[in-house]
C-alpha cells in the first residue's frame, strides 16, 4: 500500500505545481451562481512554457455535487490571463460540456502565460449544489477539479479547487455580474 501511494504521488507530480482556487458569488444552496476559478501556473508547467489553449472544470469531482451546469455556451464563460496588475481577455471560446464537466477552449492559444500569472475562468449561470447534510448549519466546502492544457496538448492538473456553499444563505434576487452592450456577462 505504501508503494502504491508513493507511485501515485510520483505520477501526479508533473501537473501538481498548478495552483487553483474557486469562488461562487451566490452561496445559497440551489441558487444560480457565477463561478470564478483562478489557476496559477508555476515554473515548469506546460501552460507557462507553451501557452494556454483550454481549461477543464469538473464540478462532479465532489461526490456530493448535485448542481446543474445547464446548457453552457461560449456566452456563459470568460477566460482572462494576467498578473497582479490586472488581467486581459484571452479571446473567443468554445464550450464542450459533458455532464458536470466543462472544457473551455480558446479559439486561438494565448501564448503569453508566465509563472505566477492568474488564469481567471468565469462560468455564469451554474445552479449551485444543494447541501447534502441534513440540518446543516455551517458553511460547507465543495471541490471541483481544474486543469489547463497548452497548444501541444500537454495538460497541467487536474488540481482541486474548493468553493463554499452556505446552507443558511438565501438566493439573491438579481445576478451580480456586469453585462456588456450585447447582454453577455463579463468580469466586473
Amino acid at each position: 500500500m505504501v508503494i502504491a501511494l508513493l507511485v501515485s504521488a510520483v505520477l501526479a507530480a508533473p501537473g501538481a505545481a498548478l495552483e487553483a482556487d474557486a469562488t461562487v458569488d451566490d452561496t445559497a444552496p440551489g441558487a444560480v451562481g457565477d463561478y470564478t476559478v483562478t489557476l496559477r501556473p508555476e515554473p515548469g508547467d506546460a501552460v507557462a512554457r507553451n501557452g494556454l489553449e483550454s481549461v477543464t472544470l469538473d464540478f462532479g469531482a465532489d461526490r456530493d455535487y448535485s448542481g446543474d451546469l445547464g446548457n453552457l455556451t461560449a456566452e456563459n464563460v470568460e477566460v482572462r490571463v494576467g498578473d497582479t496588475n490586472g488581467t486581459v481577455w484571452a479571446g473567443q471560446t468554445t464550450v464542450n460540456q459533458s455532464g458536470s464537466e466543462v472544457t473551455i477552449t480558446l479559439e486561438q492559444a494565448f501564448e503569453n502565460v508566465k509563472p505566477g500569472d492568474r488564469i481567471v475562468v468565469r462560468v455564469f449561470g451554474v445552479t449551485n449544489t444543494d447541501v447534502a447534510l441534513r440540518n446543516a448549519q455551517t458553511l460547507r466546502g465543495f471541490a471541483l477539479r481544474a486543469s489547463a492544457t497548452g497548444p501541444q496538448g500537454n495538460t497541467d492538473g487536474p488540481v482541486e479547487a474548493r468553493y463554499t456553499i452556505d446552507p443558511n444563505a438565501t438566493a439573491e434576487q438579481t445576478p451580480t455580474g456586469a453585462t456588456n452592450d450585447s447582454g453577455v456577462k463579463t468580469l466586473a
